[in-house]
């Protein structure tokens, strides 16, 4: 008898134990649902057909960015795919339909790419805002890049970009 009431008292123990720990594992699943919606918050936003993103011809091949980070704190319009990046001048002011903006060694394209390493060089090319709305700004841009050590040229053609519109932007 002696017995049975120890291994009950263990077991009842146990299932407390257990029960305890289940609704520990459910508080902790709670408080990293709540830790991920705040880093997805603010973290890049996933480029799509409809979203931000930037995508552009390399040479002929289509690239397309899978982040975005944001404008206003990159002060670059940073398209990221992986180690990949297309990076364009960006000045909030100048966001308004129908800007242009040449593009050269004062106003650069950044771009790192797995295929053409190197340090690239903006030789020419041109930026334009197409559309400034309460959500959206959209934009196209080509350049001409120069790879400083083989002189090896880059063409971006077909570039296109969308990022999130500031207060600022909207209001233009």
């Amino acid at each position: 008898m002696k017995y049975r009431l120890i291994l009950f008292t263990i077991a009842l123990f146990l299932s407390s134990q257990v029960s305890s720990q289940t609704s520990d594992q459910a508080k902790v699943k709670e408080r990293m649902e709540k830790i991920k919606s705040a880093v997805d918050a603010t973290a890049p936003k996933i480029a799509s057909s409809n979203g931000v993103g930037v995508h552009v011809k390399v040479n002929g091949k289509l690239w397309q960015s899978s982040t975005i980070l944001p404008p206003q704190q990159a002060s670059r319009i940073v398209g990221q795919k992986d180690e990949e990046y297309v990076g364009l001048p960006y000045d909030e002011r100048q966001m308004i339909v129908g800007n242009k903006d040449k593009l050269g060694p004062d106003n650069a394209v950044d771009v790192n790419f797995k295929s053409k390493s190197g340090l690239w060089f903006t030789q020419k090319g041109l930026i334009e805002i197409m559309k400034v709305g309460d959500k959206w700004v959209e934009g196209k841009f080509s350049a001409t890049l120069k790879e400083r050590d083989s002189g090896e040229m880059m063409e971006l053609t077909e570039g296109f970009f969308r990022i999130p519109a500031t207060k600022l932007v909207s209001q233009n």
